[in-house]
């Protein structure tokens, strides 16, 4: 969870020092009012063989205990928290619609060792089994593409969000909803390989239809972010890039670019319709076709368009994308973990702690003994 933040802080910029001050203060000036008392009660030699001498360590350790009691308590007001899960936009804050490449590259396994394990699934006993990673498709770009919508889905609960495919057009797979229930079910069945028209990747026609789907449901109030998901090239019209681009500035659309795949060429795998390896793309004519990420066409995209660029690669624990800082603004909302009462329990206790021990301090006083000596204490 790391350290607590605050839902005050200017508590702490002002009541730390304020309390501080005036602890120490009250201290100072009552020890030297008890060492004034003890001279005007009688000889100094006198009062201390009938009284326990004042202690200026134990005083030292006394001071130290109000201060911990009363800072206890001004952190304590200042409201600390632990988020105790990644923090979320604000409900109804932002629209977002997905572009997600679907072109042949896209089925690339580049992610194969680093994909999480693949969800569990009946035996044929009906127990849960986990599936075989080395069985059948796994860790493709459009694998770890679906992953990341999952993490944007989680991040805008409570918020409309869109799918668009594309390759060489743009297709919308789903106008913006907050059914997520339903969305979820739509990318893990519906979205697949070359499930948009055309060839090639055209991102630009992916992009343009987003803004189509954004103006079916006009709401200008929002923050409207789109969120491209590509491993890069672009076989389409740069005048299309261009157009996309015009039409994102004159709507006011931010704009996401995440770079799936990594810079190493792999094959491109394929599979039959039992989810069997049948060989490569391109290997009829033996020379099998290699894909890796061109970064090129996408961070030209979020130079043109004013948006962030963000390269998945492996260094993202558990492939997982920031994305709420991605999103950015202050829409975001923390879930938290209140923790005041920590401080307050802490400041009960060592005053509870200074009673006590006072208690027991004046018990074991013994001012003198029948023959006027003074007891050891």
């Amino acid at each position: 969870m790391g350290l607590p933040s605050f839902t005050n802080p200017q508590y702490l910029l002002y009541g730390l020092p304020s309390v501080i001050l005036l602890v120490s203060g009250f201290w100072y000036l009552n020890f030297r009012a008890r060492q004034a008392m003890r001279k005007a009660y009688g000889e100094g030699e006198l009062v201390d063989a009938f009284t326990r001498k004042e202690s200026f360590s134990y005083q030292i350790i006394a001071l130290s205990a109000w201060l911990v009691a009363t800072i206890s308590l001004v952190i304590a007001a200042a409201g600390p928290y632990l988020s105790d899960s990644p923090e979320t936009i604000k409900a109804g804050s932002i629209q977002a619609v997905v572009v997600l490449d679907v072109s042949i590259s896209m089925a690339a396994e580049d992610y194969r060792e680093h994909m999480p394990p693949p969800p569990a699934k009946p035996n044929k006993e009906g127990k849960e089994g986990q599936q075989e990673i080395g069985v059948g498709s796994y860790g493709t770009r459009l694998d770890v593409s679906k992953l990341l919508i999952s993490q944007i889905l989680r991040s805008l609960q409570g918020n409309e969000v869109g799918l668009v495919s594309y390759a060489g057009k743009g297709f919308p797979q789903a106008d913006l909803t907050s059914d997520y229930l339903a969305l979820d079910f739509v990318v893990k069945n519906w979205v697949r390989i070359g499930n948009a028209q055309g060839n090639g990747s055209n991102f630009g026609e992916g992009i343009l239809e987003a803004i189509n789907t954004f103006k079916r449901d006009e709401n200008k109030d929002k923050k409207r972010v789109i969120v491209l998901l590509s491993d890069g090239g672009l076989t389409g019209e740069k005048e299309k890039v261009a157009e996309a681009v015009d039409e994102m500035r004159k709507e006011n659309i931010d704009l996401i670019i995440i770079g799936v795949g990594l810079e190493k060429p792999v094959p491109i795998p394929i599979y039959d319709d039992n989810n069997q390896f049948v060989g490569y793309f391109g290997a009829a004519n033996n020379q099998p076709v290699s894909t890796s990420l061109e970064e090129g066409p996408l961070t030209d995209l979020a130079s043109q368009a004013n948006g962030k660029y963000i390269h998945l690669d492996t260094s993202y624990q558990k492939l997982e994308i920031p994305w709420v800082k991605a999103f950015g603004g202050n829409k975001t909302e923390p879930h938290a973990v209140h923790i005041y009462q920590w401080f307050v329990g802490l400041s009960m206790l060592v005053i509870t702690s200074i009673a006590f021990t006072q208690f027991f301090r004046n018990r074991k006083q013994k001012t003198f003994l029948s023959n006027g000596q003074k007891t050891v204490s």
